[in-house]
């Protein structure tokens, strides 16, 4: 039976519906199965990222530096590559050289994406635990030094309760976990999303 509303631009029978339905269903379930296989935890990664933003924005800051690091670090490269093909010495260094241009334009163009993804988020307010926890900057957004150990949670809470910001540890807590789900999720895209939903159903 047609309903008196049909319009035949956007009516669907239920035949069809049947099978979108059962498409839709069997496709969540493939992307909660290949979610289950892989394990990826992106929520981890994310915090890996942010404890490496600085580390990795150092190392890209000087590009002749970062190359002069590879030479160093690939010197047995030549000698191996030299002793085994049939190129003159000047072309498996060019070759050589090539490697490490690219290598510097790979890691430039993550810390790029990852860069943008900062600057997205740090005009939050809640932003400060990030550059506190993961940064190792203090209050003031200043680098602290290499042998100062890393801010524990009660420590940013007493600075940022000093500072009138928030004035407990689960604050800082729930806006670091916020953060950073929000931060995986804009990275990494659904499958990120569906990993932290999936995260928080019962086992």
């Amino acid at each position: 039976m047609i309903p008196e509303n049909y319009n035949e631009e956007f009516f669907i029978p239920d035949d069809v519906m049947g099978v979108i339905k059962d498409a839709v269903e069997y496709t969540a379930a493939a992307a909660i199965t290949e979610y289950k296989a892989r394990k990826i935890n992106y929520y981890r990664t994310m915090e890996n990222i942010l404890f490496n933003y600085k580390s990795m924005e150092k190392l890209i800051s000087n590009k002749d530096e970062y190359i002069n690091l590879e030479i160093r670090e690939r010197s047995k490269d030549l000698i191996y590559l030299h002793s085994r093909s049939t190129g003159t010495k000047e072309e498996i260094e060019q070759r050589l050289a090539d490697d490490r241009e690219k290598s510097y334009s790979l890691t430039r163009s993550q810390y790029d994406v990852i860069d943008k993804l900062i600057k997205l988020f740090s005009s939050k307010k809640e932003f400060i635990v990030i550059r506190l926890y993961y940064f190792n900057e203090d209050i003031g957004g200043n680098q602290r030094g290499l042998e100062e150990p890393q801010y524990t949670w009660e420590e940013i809470a007493m600075i940022l309760s000093d500072a009138n910001i928030l004035h407990t540890e689960k604050t800082a807590r729930r806006w670091r976990t916020q953060l950073v789900r929000d931060m995986s999720v804009t990275l990494f895209g659904l499958p990120a999303a569906m990993n932290l939903e999936m995260e928080m159903l019962p086992s």
